[in-house]
């Protein structure tokens, strides 16, 4: 075998395995043995520093064979960089017995660190190196002595002597057919030395400003610093070398002029802490003393006169001195008129003061106590509602009251006790089935109050001493009836009640309809229900409840044509059916297949890169392929596919890579398909980039960078061409030295000239270098020659000014002080003060600075000249109008004074009103006697009549006529009278009459259901109410829109899950009054809407009827009927309110305050009626609910949220209900309560609305109590009448 000499004998490393595999080899199991020595040997032959590069040969002997090699760089890496690997050195080929070519390839390095898995160290880089190819034998000899060639970077100083070592992790050769054996080098590592870059660095002795230090010794390249000349010793202390500055050591005495004070360095002589003279102060007797050196300077002050006095006399004299100025000497007192200060009253003196007109020295003295402004009133006579007063005089002014007329005899109570009660008895009644009864009780004939004793002192309610009606009791029999009606007999007195039509139930052709309600059979059995039935052959017709055949309906079947159900494709058969044409019996039969659709594919001949085919035909509906027309031999995907056939190859020689220049690995080229492959029977595809081997690019030589003064660059060691040239750069040229390439580290370019700047001291100018600090010859140390001092600041009247001077060398200034200037005065006459202007002491105030001084000198500065204004002085007589009553100043007389609103007594009745003529009534303020007077209205009652008409107002004793609404569905039962003592002509007549009380009366029309017929598919206005099943239960009757009743109410579920769902449709845009007739029906049943996503909403506004409940709708909706009532033990059945309780709470408007309490009277407050009102009008008020129920309540216009904790008044409970309705417009006044006069203006309307519609009453004997705190028991009652009152026509 010829070798090619330019070709590289050292290759890339492949995986130890990887190459043994590729030779089909195996490694010799014998021993390892030591090889060859390795020698690394450095080129440096003096020390190196930081920075320096070097090269290490690694030496091998020129007769020592190997076949390859893996070797680890050992060295510290915190000392050296390796920078190159050259791995260009001969080595030759002396292998024997080869097969076939070998393929010599470049050796792989990397200079990158790696931890050796084995004994986990880091090393710095590593070699691979293997001869590969095809051959029974085969070694490398080095024929140079020499492997490879490593370039290091020294990174650091360092006195120490360093190595640079080799780690071998395989070594081998080859010394027999197949065989490898590993040999051990034995390793000799380079020794490399380093030294410091060291400077010397003299002594210098400490001055006072500056250090100094002694002599040392310092590295440029890692900055230590070292004691000796050679490095050895470091200073790792670089304090102790600096000697400090002295410093300056001042005189012990001040030195000082007549503004200035200093000290002197003893020495440098140097002036020290120079200073102006400060503190102390100059007085008209002393110049100022300084703080600081003690020494005395500037001017004496003039005298500082000060007003001075005793009792007799004032003067002025000096405040500093106590000298008294002659001007201004010792002088008698001249007071000046008496001036109030605070006036007297009915039940305090007042005090008053004079002042001397000449200083400001006063007296004061006593103002006598004035006499009581009263006012009469005359004895009122006590009642048994009310209490009296004895004869007694007021003071308006001080509140206090006396029983004389001249005020000497005070009383602190004038009050006379209430009077005895005028008592009539009311005897005890029994109740009976149907009739309330009574306990026994007192009425008082005067106040109308009751009592449960004779002696009046236990007052009692109306209501508690009603003995409800027992109500009927079923006899034993339970249901009695007949072939229409069920009812019970009362076994107490055997009057018929809860008479109604069965219901429920189905009547068939064998039996009757059996009552849901009294389980007993009704009505008559039905004909029979045929229905067809059939077999395979016949049909007829047979009853579906009892079972009878009508013989005259049985026949054969009569099958009409064959229908297809399922058509028949070539895969499948279909299916078809006929049917009998008198029944729905049907028989069934098979549909055959069809014939395929083939579609011809001609024969595809395969290629290299693609497979061919057979000659096919495929059915177009079933997809399946034939290899004949007929498609009688169906074919599969594989069976007529025919295979590829191979590529046409060429082949591409390997070609080895040069420094510029890319090389190839050995490859073949298929002619037809373009593809490559790595074999020469085209299996093993590979990709054009694959092939490439890439250009090794250039290797630096050791010398690493080339340069001249312009430029820098490096040569390649393998082909020695230049690269990476460029042009210096970085670096800074001063003065001293040259710019130094940020790169290359070489200096370039030239030095610069020196930067002269200009510098100063107290005395001398001068310019010098910035840099280097040399001084300009030209411009050498000169004393500063100073222009004319300059205004800075102008002084004022208040403050000194600032001049300064420059030196016309530089731009050094000396700064001065310049004097105040005095003030420029205007003269201020004394102006006196008035009841509605202030005044102002005589002075003269400073235009400039505007300064006010009590002396023409301006040596008394004054912060205030103004005198306060007199107080007013109001007169006894009372200025009034209809609303307001006030005093005015006797000084001014435009100051209004102690204005207030009247403070009114009781109204005292000067006409009574009548049934035909207005009265006339009165009340007086009791400050002013203002009087207000009004008309009594004509005395009318209202009349309130629900579920008719013949509401309105009605004097006492007129005849009232009241008619019954007419209700489809419904028959008219009877009167009830709600409040009012009032008896009917006959309370069965849906028109009747009764005589008007003197009092409000409110009655109600009663119905009883109908029942209804529960057929028919809706009705002419569309509202239908349907079960869960869809059937139909009742339906509107077209003229009033009422839904009519279904045959069987509804029974009240108690509880949601248990209740059935009713559908209730009705038009669009539409808003409807419904009623749902449910069986026991109580305060607590609720209707809720169903919501397509099964939740539940409780529709707080329905009421309870006679029949069942009722809502409004505006919209097709799912509803449940259900008993919602709430347990509670401190409201039992007995309660006048426990069915308003019920109601509220079932609708859940508001809860208990316990788990089983409900605390009836306690009061209601304004914020918890918010939040009622909140929930009632649909809004959520879970989390925190006041907060969200006042939050509405504002918007909505309800309520200001004002005082949200505060007890609610009926008066503000009816409001708030008031505005909540929408404020609706009512006309009329209040009449039939004996204290309406006591409503507030803004709750007149709403109180007149509410009484009006029965949700607010009177409390008894007249007394409606708007100022009265609302309990929680009368908030619920008055929410369930309200509710009422919407569905009242």
């Amino acid at each position: 075998m010829t070798h090619t000499p330019t070709r590289r004998l050292l290759a890339l490393l492949l995986a130890v395995a990887t190459v043994f595999s590729l030779l089909s080899m195996s490694v010799s199991a014998a021993d390892e043995q030591t090889g060859p020595e390795l020698k690394l040997v450095s080129t440096a032959t003096e020390p190196l520093k930081k920075g320096d590069s070097f090269t290490v040969e690694v030496q091998f002997p020129k007769d020592a064979e190997f076949s390859n090699f893996e070797l680890y760089f050992d060295f510290d890496l915190t000392q050296f960089k390796l920078k190159a690997v050259n791995t260009s050195h001969k080595i030759d080929f002396n292998g024997s017995e080869l097969t076939v070519p070998y393929l010599p390839v470049e050796p792989t390095f990397n200079m990158d660190t790696v931890v050796d898995k084995d004994s986990g160290k880091t090393y710095g880089g590593t070699i691979n190196a293997a001869y590969t190819g095809t051959a029974e034998k085969f070694n490398m000899t080095a024929n140079e002595g020499i492997l490879f060639t490593l370039t290091f970077e020294v990174l650091k100083c360092n006195a120490e002597p360093q190595s640079i070592s080799i780690f071998s992790k395989l070594f081998q050769k080859c010394p027999t057919i197949s065989t490898f054996e590993d040999i051990a080098p034995v390793v000799t590592p380079a020794q490399i030395t380093i030294s410091h870059t060291l400077t010397a660095v003299p002594a210098k002795d400490a001055t006072c400003t500056e250090d100094g230090n002694t002599a040392y010794w310092k590295c440029s390249a890692c900055e230590k610093w070292f004691s000796d000349e050679n490095g050895t010793t470091e200073i790792t202390d670089k304090d102790s070398v600096v000697k400090k500055a002295t410093g300056h050591t001042p005189s012990a005495a001040w030195s000082y002029d007549g503004a200035h004070h200093w000290h002197v360095c003893t020495t440098c002589s140097e002036v020290l802490d120079k200073a102006a003279h400060s503190g102390g102060t100059a007085t008209c007797s002393a110049q100022a003393t300084c703080e600081a050196c003690g020494q005395k300077y500037g001017a004496t002050t003039e005298h500082d006169y000060q007003w001075n006095h005793d009792a007799a006399q004032h003067w002025k004299e000096c405040s500093i001195c106590g000298a008294i100025d002659s001007e201004n000497p010792k002088t008698n007192h001249t007071f000046g008129e008496w001036e109030t200060v605070t006036d007297s009253t009915c039940t305090a003196t007042g005090t008053k003061k004079h002042t001397c007109t000449g200083c400001d020295y006063s007296e004061t003295g006593v103002i006598e106590k004035k006499a009581h402004t009263t006012e009469h009133h005359d004895r009122v006579d006590p009642t048994c509602t009310t209490t009296g007063s004895i004869e007694y005089w007021q003071c308006s002014v001080c509140g206090k009251m006396f029983s004389d007329a001249a005020c000497t005899i005070e009383v602190t109570d004038v009050t006379l006790p209430m009077a005895a009660h005028t008592l009539t008895k009311t005897d005890a009644k029994a109740a009976t089935c149907t009739e309330a009864g009574n306990a026994e009780y007192w009425t008082c004939s005067v106040c109308k109050k009751l009592f449960s004793d004779s002696e009046g002192k236990n007052e009692i309610t109306a209501a508690s001493v009603v003995i409800p009606a027992t109500g009927h009791t079923a006899d034993a029999t339970g249901w009695h009836g007949d072939d229409t009606d069920h009812w019970h007999v009362c076994t107490t007195c055997g009057e018929t009640f809860d008479k109604e039509a069965h219901s429920g139930g189905h009547a068939t052709c064998s039996k009757k309809a059996t009552c849901e309600i009294c389980g007993l059979e009704y009505g008559s059995t039905t004909d029979h229900d045929y229905q067809w039935q059939h077999d395979n052959t016949e049909h007829w017709k047979a009853c579906k409840d009892c079972g009878a055949v009508d013989e005259n309906t049985r026949a054969n079947h009569t099958f009409g044509g064959w229908v297809t159900e399922k058509d028949s494709t070539c895969t499948e058969t279909g299916t078809q059916k006929h049917t009998c044409a008198a029944c729905d019996y049907s028989e069934t039969g098979v549909i055959d297949k069809k014939a395929h659709t083939p579609e011809h594919h001609d024969r595809v001949e395969p290629t290299c890169t693609a497979t061919g085919s057979i000659e096919y035909w495929q059915c177009s509906v079933c997809s399946k392929k034939f290899s004949n027309a007929d498609c009688t031999v169906e074919v599969t995907d594989s069976e007529i596919t025919l295979e590829k056939v191979s590529h046409k190859l060429t082949k591409t020689e390997a070609k080895a890579p040069t420094c510029t220049k890319a090389g190839n690995i050995e490859y073949w080229t298929c002619s037809v398909c373009k593809k490559l492959f790595s074999d020469s029977e085209g299996k093993n595809e590979i990709t054009a980039a694959s092939v490439v081997i890439p250009a090794t690019g250039h290797t630096a030589d050791a010398t690493g960078w080339h340069g001249d003064d312009t430029d820098h660059w490096h040569v390649c060691a393998t082909c020695s061409a230049e690269f990476g040239k460029e042009a210096h750069r970085g670096g800074h040229a001063t003065c001293s030295s040259k710019a130094v390439c940020d790169v290359c580290k070489a200096e370039y370019g030239t030095t610069t000239a020196h930067t002269f700047i200009s510098k100063h001291d107290d005395t001398q100018h001068w310019k010098e270098c910035s840099i280097c600090g040399a001084i300009d010859l030209e411009n050498s140390k000169t004393n500063h020659t100073f222009g004319e001092w300059e205004t800075v600041t102008d002084s004022t009247c208040t403050a000194t000014g600032t001049k300064k001077h420059t030196c016309t060398g530089c731009d050094y200034s000396e700064t001065g002080v310049i004097e105040k200037k005095a003030h420029t005065t205007e003269h201020h006459d004394r102006v006196d003060p008035t009841c509605t202007t202030t005044g102002s002491i005589e002075y003269w105030q400073c235009s400039a600075c505007g300064k006010k001084f009590s002396d023409a000198a301006c040596t008394t500065e004054v912060a205030n000249v103004t005198l306060d204004k007199l107080p007013h002085s109001a007169g006894t007589a009372w200025e009034k109008d209809t609303t307001y009553h006030w005093h005015l100043c006797v000084n001014c007389e435009s100051e209004v004074m102690d204005k207030a609103a009247h403070t009114y007594g009781d109204w005292v009745v000067i006409t009574e009103a009548t049934e035909s003529e207005t009265g006339l009534r009165k009340r007086t303020c009791s400050v002013c006697g203002y009087e207000q007077t009004e008309e009594i209205g004509i005395l009318r009652f209202t009349v309130t009549v629900r579920n008719g008409s013949g509401s309105g107002e009605y004097k006492s004793g007129e005849t009232v006529t009241i008619t019954a609404d007419r209700r489809s569905g419904y028959t008219f039962e009877k009167w009830t009278v709600d409040s009012g003592n009032v008896t009917l002509a006959k309370e069965t007549d849906s028109t009747t009459t009764f005589t008007m009380p003197a009092e409000n009366v409110t009655v109600t029309a009663t119905y009883r259901y109908n029942g209804g017929s529960g057929s028919g598919s809706g009705s002419s206005s569309g509202i239908v109410i349907k079960d869960e099943k869809g059937k139909v239960l009742g339906k509107a009757d077209p003229d009033t829109g009422i839904v009519e009743l279904p045959i069987t109410p509804v029974p009240a579920a108690s509880s949601s899950r248990q209740a059935e769902e009713l559908e209730i449709t009705i038009p669009k845009n539409t808003t409807v009054k419904v009623e749902i007739p449910v069986r026991n029906v109580t305060p607590g049943t609720v209707v809720a809407i169903v919501h397509a996503d099964g939740t539940e909403e409780i529709v707080r506004t329905s009421i309870v009827t006679k029949n069942g409940v009722a809502l409004e709708l505006t919209s097709s909706a799912t509803v449940k009927v259900y008993d919602n009532s709430k347990f509670f033990s401190d409201v039992p059945a007995a309660n006048w309110a426990s069915d308003a309780v019920a109601f509220a709470s079932s609708r859940e408007l508001f809860n208990g305050t316990g788990a089983n309490t409900f605390s009836p009277n306690a009061p209601m407050t304004r914020q918890m009626l918010m939040t009622v009102l909140a929930r009632l009008d649909g809004t959520d008020t879970s989390g925190n609910a006041y907060a969200k129920g006042m939050e509405w309540a504002i918007r909505n216009g309800v309520s200001n949220g004002s005082d949200p904790e505060g007890k609610i008044t009926r008066e503000q409970l009816a409001t708030m209900l008031w505005r909540y309705a929408g404020s609706p417009s009512v006309s009329g006044r209040m009449t039939g309560f004996a204290d309406a006069d006591q409503i507030s203006g803004y709750a007149e309307d709403a109180m007149l609305w509410a009484t009006k519609a029965g949700i607010i009453g009177g409390k008894g004997n007249g007394q409606l109590d708007p100022k009265g705190y609302a309990t929680r028991a009368e908030v619920a009652a008055m929410l369930m009448r309200y509710c009422n009152t919407l569905f009242t026509k």
